[in-house]
């Protein structure tokens, strides 16, 4: 094989890497956007949600229920007060598993 031919060879299969991965980012990124929407809209029904965030990357949980979950956090103005919840939400379909009070 030329060393040219090698060369090029090894660029073209660096960006199609590179391609991929980017691309494995963007949708991991996106999912965890979703599923903070989802759980901003189940928890947004009860009082006005005034922030919130979300790790974007899942974490498993135990072989006793073999699901990715994301974790994250939601501050509601309750009757004029600000209480901050932690949650733990399904990665594949955004149901909150839990939610815990940090107040």
């Amino acid at each position: 094989m030329k060393k040219r031919t090698f060369l090029i060879s090894c660029g073209i299969l660096a960006v199609t890497g590179y391609g991929i991965i980017k691309h494995i980012q963007q949708k991991h990124h996106s999912a965890a956007n979703q599923v903070l929407e989802t759980v901003k809209a189940q928890l947004g029904k009860k009082a006005p949600i005034v922030g919130s965030w979300i790790e974007e990357e899942t974490v498993a949980s135990p072989a006793a229920a073999p699901r990715h979950r994301f974790y994250g956090g939601i501050t509601r103005d309750e009757h004029g007060q600000l209480k901050t919840y932690s949650f733990v939400a399904d990665a594949t379909n955004g149901h909150v598993l839990t939610l815990t009070p940090l107040d």
